[in-house]
């Protein structure tokens, strides 16, 4: 065995056996019979242990760095000129400038800057007009009670597995089969920040009549007595789909005394709803259910068990998404 490849735990057995005052005090020969390793290990242990107490590997310079501190210089310049510059194009525009770096090198020094090779976040296509149109929602929200607020969205929740993270080998990637049109469950849900109330599942598309009859008339009636009692000083969000501003619905929201929210444009990064549907996709997929029957009741199932402290943060955030919104003086947020 190398001198340098000793466990600690033997280097440490080899100094009990050699110089503890409760040892054997062996010499080098039994020791290194002991142990199974060579004499120069034996000797060079208790050297070190002599000098310096620590019988811990000690750090080791490595190899020299192949760039000087300019060339690292021109590498950020480079991807901060050009953010779809990749390690081979900066690699290739650097030795037009005479300088020889291989892309591996361009790599390693990114990772040292903080620099890191993703995907990057999709986000919603906004005008200028969306963006003064958010800026303008988000200071008239700043003293807005959410509290006071019912939350209301539809996703759809198809049968298969979501797009997840999981925890993965290098080299050995994790492999989902898709299908191209899986079968699909519409969903309608409502929270505040005391609870969540009921959910609405149905298979086929959404319409504002079935929106107006049966989301509204029943659920959403419903809902608004489980979270507020006999109470009607709420007020309802829900997105900007133009169910929700047909004539039916305004019209069964004016006869039923239910306030709106206004709510921006291509704006689902203040949406707290998009976090709760997220997190309710996986964990029905990690059902792994294997027909519709079968989605629909763990949809249902999964809703209630997802527990109050998480309404009442997404509740909560709603503070700090508009406080966000504000300082990106309307642009998205992340």
């Amino acid at each position: 065995m190398s001198t340098y490849h000793l466990p600690l735990h033997r280097r440490y057995e080899i100094i009990f056996l050699s110089e503890h005052k409760n040892g054997p005090r062996l010499n080098n020969r039994k020791v290194a019979k002991l142990i199974h390793c060579d004499e120069k290990a034996v000797r060079y242990w208790r050297a070190r242990w002599k000098k310096t107490k620590d019988l811990s590997d000690e750090s080791k310079s490595g190899r020299p760095r192949f760039t000087t501190s300019s060339e690292d210089e021109m590498i950020l310049n480079e991807i901060e000129e050009n953010e779809d510059a990749t390690s081979v194009s900066i690699a290739r525009g650097l030795k037009r400038k005479k300088v020889e770096i291989s892309s591996r090198t361009v790599r390693r020094r990114l990772k040292v800057a903080g620099y890191r090779f993703s995907a990057p976040l999709s986000k919603p296509l906004l005008t200028t007009l969306h963006k003064q149109r958010r800026l303008q929602w988000a200071r008239l929200m700043q003293h807005q009670d959410w509290n006071k607020i019912v939350f209301s969205d539809e996703c759809t929740i198809r049968l298969g597995p979501v797009k997840r993270r999981y925890w993965q080998l290098k080299g050995h990637r994790k492999v989902v089969r898709t299908t191209k049109h899986p079968a699909k469950v519409n969903v309608w849900g409502c929270f505040a920040r005391n609870g969540f109330a009921q959910i609405v599942c149905f298979p086929h598309n959404l319409t504002s009549k079935y929106l107006g009859s049966q989301i509204y008339g029943k659920a959403l009636r419903h809902s608004t007595r489980q979270l507020f009692g006999r109470d009607r000083d709420f007020k309802l969000l829900e997105d900007n789909d133009p169910k929700h501003k047909s004539k039916q619905s305004k019209e069964w929201k004016r006869k039923n005394g239910i306030d709106c929210l206004p709510f921006p444009a291509c704006s689902p990064d203040i949406n707290p709803a998009e976090n709760l549907w997220n997190i309710l996709k996986i964990r029905v997929a990690m059902k792994k259910p294997n027909n519709v029957p079968a989605l629909f009741r763990l949809i249902k199932q999964e809703w209630k068990k997802l527990p109050l402290d998480f309404w009442k943060n997404l509740v909560e955030s709603m503070e700090k998404r508009v406080d966000a919104l504000i300082l990106a003086e309307g642009d998205y947020t992340m």
